[in-house]
Order: C-alpha cells, then structure tokens, then sequence
C-alpha cells in the first residue's frame, strides 16, 4: 500500500507543485475527517502557506518559531507566510518567514518578528504509550473538494505503534482514527498527549485512516537547538 502524503494541493500553489501533489493524494477521501471544529482557544495555533496562509498546519512553539512538516515547504526560494494565535484563521496575526530549519519531516520557521498574540505550546520530551488517546488540530479539508477550512478542527485518534516512519524517514508515531483522522492541508498539524505536543502531521494510509506523525520527542534536541525551546 502507497503512503499518501497528506501535502493539500491548492490551486494558490505553483502549478508544477500542485500537480505533483495531486498525484501523491489520488485518493479523493476528505480532510480531518469527522472530529469538530475547535471550542476552546487555541492561541498556539498556526496555518502555514506561501503567498497566503492555510496551506498547511502548524503550532507556535516559541514567539518567533512556528513548528510544521518539511514537506510542507515548495521547491526553490518561495516566500512564505504563517497566520498565529487564533483558532478562526482569519483572525490570526500574519507574519512572514525569515528563516527554515528541516530535519527528517520537520519543519522550523523563525518569523520576522516575534507573534504579540500567540502562546507557545509546550513540547513533549517522551513519545506516548501504544494505545493512548490523543488529539490532533488541523485546518485540512473538511469534504473532498472542499477549501481548507476556515476554522482549526479536533479529532481523536489511538495511537498503534512507535516504531513507524515520518514522509522522510524519520522517526514516527503511527495512530488510527478515534473520532477522526487527519487528510489534505493538515500536514504539519500538531497532536497531543495529556497537554504536550508529541508529534507533526507527515503522511498516512488516507482509506484505512491511518496517519503517521513526525515524533516531537526524538528531535527534542534540534528543536532545542535551533529554536532555543
């Protein structure tokens, strides 16, 4: 079975890119796939793009430091942009990238300047056990031909094993959907374990809804080093 990665095409997005990403997301299932729209705040919230945000998911993990997928980022020189802080992506502050870290499918911008309105999360140092419930957030599709949505959504999943590989090789956390699973535009979308984050949305088995999330815990050190957090 293919793993799809979980890259939302968009028509935004510079042509030769989007057709590649339409061919790695043949399957035309939906976005987060039931779950909810968020009701609490969500103030470390970030929707990551190029010349506009949403293309893909984030979170705040410093002031000036927004943590996504690495395949998230476009080939060449492309300036990007993050909307932080709010769960209702209009409202967010939008700031421009100045800089991009990557290790296995984990992506680091450092912002121009620091968010005034968002809230680091707090970052895992031990992945979760086999069999938790953990939740992830992401502004990802909401029906198959659907724009990104417009407000963050939550879902449930269950975590199946830790010995699983992110898009690029990395070190992974493999879960199955609760409530719902994650699909197109949530890539680089937070998920969490008792109140920290603990992994990155890489890719997934989209029919089996299955996902794959970059481990937050195994790279804690090249955060720490390239973020200062």
């Amino acid at each position: 079975m293919v793993a799809l990665s979980l890259l939302l095409a968009a028509a935004a997005a510079v042509t030769s890119f989007a057709s590649a990403a339409h061919a790695r997301l043949a399957d035309p299932s939906h976005g987060i796939v039931g779950g909810a729209e968020v009701s609490a705040p969500t103030p470390w919230a970030a929707a990551v793009g190029w010349s506009r945000p949403g293309m893909c998911s984030g979170s705040v993990v410093a002031r000036q430091w927004v943590l996504t997928a690495a395949h998230c980022l476009l080939p060449g020189d492309h300036t990007m942009t993050v909307a932080v802080g709010s769960a209702d992506m209009a409202q967010g502050e939008v700031i421009t990238v100045a800089e991009k870290h990557t290790r296995h499918d984990l992506l680091l911008l450092k912002l121009v300047s620091p968010a005034t309105q968002a809230v680091p999360v707090k970052l895992a140092d031990a992945d979760p056990p086999v069999g938790a419930e953990n939740e992830i957030f992401g502004w990802g599709r909401t029906s198959a031909r659907a724009p990104a949505a417009g407000r963050l959504k939550v879902a449930t999943v269950k975590v199946t094993r830790l010995d699983a590989r992110d898009n690029k090789g990395g070190p992974a956390i493999e879960s199955v959907k609760g409530s719902g699973h994650a699909h197109k535009g949530d890539s680089g979308g937070p998920q969490f374990y008792q109140g920290a984050q603990v992994g990155v949305c890489s890719q997934g088995y989209v029919e089996r809804g299955i996902q794959m999330y970059a481990s937050v815990a195994r790279s804690r050190e090249w955060i720490r080093a390239t973020a200062g957090v």
